[in-house]
């Protein structure tokens, strides 16, 4: 996943980036991040991908799109929220500004 945040430099710029990123997480531990927030958001990026050739959705409409073809698909009437909540984890947990996220 590639996201231009403001965390990611403090990360990787860190004396001990494994500790950084563990801090960064929140306290989730590997597994639940894969399984709460990783796999719902690497759904919508393959599409932002091959639908925008964006990583990273420019708009919330590319987001919305992205949810519209998703809940075409058979999926769970918690997968809509499951992504929402990733979108909202991913841009909190990298420090970028309030006006910028989509998610508020």
């Amino acid at each position: 996943m590639v996201l231009d945040a403001p965390m990611v430099e403090k990360v990787e710029n860190a004396a001990v980036p494994a500790a950084a990123w563990r801090r960064c997480a929140l306290g989730l531990r590997a597994a639940m991040l894969r399984n709460k927030h990783i796999s719902d958001w690497t759904k919508i990026q393959r599409w932002l991908q091959e639908a925008n050739h964006v990583r990273w959705p420019r708009k919330l409409q590319d987001f919305l799109d992205s949810m519209g073809v998703r809940c075409e698909e058979p999926c769970g009437d918690t997968v809509p929220n499951s992504c929402f909540i990733a979108l909202k984890f991913i841009e909190e947990t990298g420090e970028g500004r309030e006006f910028d996220r989509l998610s508020t």
